[in-house]
């Protein structure tokens, strides 16, 4: 068990790029903590509770909790490209705090950060606290990855799974306004969800019901399924160039009544100059 407070430091110089932090262990938590793992030439890693995916020979945690006084930093300052930030747990993670992978000011790309807990995931105000942008570059990525998803109108900063939730194997919810801010901000940055069903009583299925995600930037919004997508009276518009990507059955194995990528009612996918790319239908 790992508990971590105050400042966690490996800044680069202006000329090198950040270092590595390893916080892990069975239960890590971060309370009241900045993490620095930015550097001039390009940012760091930040790795809570496990590496990306839950893959590698790192140790994993069985809970991961980052509060709201809690920063992760791994930022390119000058050139380069933004790092890679991970908060991961095979059981349950609260996500609350702040994260930053930014490109370079005069130079690069954003990083990747990933936010999931294999069987729950709570995500508090996440869309305009985690940063991806990029001055002179491409925005980076932003991974989420629970068992279930859902997609529902409006905005919500309920942690997923419902306020007060610590049940695990409760679909996960996020809101079609939110991904919309995030997506549209020029902090923000490239967003795909990703569903699994490790064995457990879900099945690895994104829903969205009566609910517009639309955007006017260049950033991509990817939804993969290891089983099925379904969109139910719901829009997903880009003005931009940016591209819609939808994955069904991604393990290859679905079980139970697998039914591909269901567009129901008035749904209806459309890009600008962005592609469209389905696949598992």
């Amino acid at each position: 068990q790992i508990s971590i407070s105050g400042d966690v430091s490996v800044a680069g110089t202006p000329l090198t790029p950040g270092g590595r932090v390893l916080l892990l262990g069975d239960r890590v938590g971060l309370v009241g903590a900045t993490v620095d793992a930015s550097g001039g030439t390009g940012g760091g890693q930040i790795l809570v509770g496990g590496d990306a995916h839950g893959q590698g020979t790192l140790p994993k945690s069985i809970f991961t909790n980052i509060d709201a006084g809690t920063m992760l930093k791994a930022d390119a300052l000058n050139l380069g490209n933004g790092g890679k930030i991970v908060a991961w747990s095979d059981g349950s993670t609260t996500f609350q705090g702040m994260a930053s992978a930014q490109g370079g000011t005069t130079g690069g790309n954003g990083g990747f950060i990933e936010i999931s807990g294999k069987e729950h995931l709570n995500l508090g105000h996440w869309f305009d606290r985690i940063h991806l942008g990029a001055l002179q570059g491409e925005a980076g990525t932003l991974l989420f990855d629970p068992i279930d998803i859902t997609i529902a109108p409006g905005s919500g900063s309920k942690p997923i799974g419902g306020s007060g939730d610590t049940t695990i194997n409760n679909p996960s919810t996020l809101y079609a306004n939110d991904i919309s801010t995030f997506l549209d901000s020029p902090t923000g940055g490239n967003l795909t969800i990703t569903t699994t069903n490790p064995a457990y009583s879900n099945n690895g299925d994104i829903t969205m019901s009566n609910a517009s995600i639309s955007w006017t930037t260049g950033n991509s919004l990817t939804l993969n399924a290891d089983r099925s997508i379904t969109l139910n009276n719901a829009t997903i518009s880009n003005t931009g160039s940016g591209s819609i990507t939808l994955q069904a059955n991604t393990a290859g194995t679905s079980p139970g009544a697998f039914t591909g990528i269901n567009l129901q009612g008035t749904s209806q996918l459309s890009t600008n100059t962005g592609k469209i790319s389905l696949t598992g239908i």
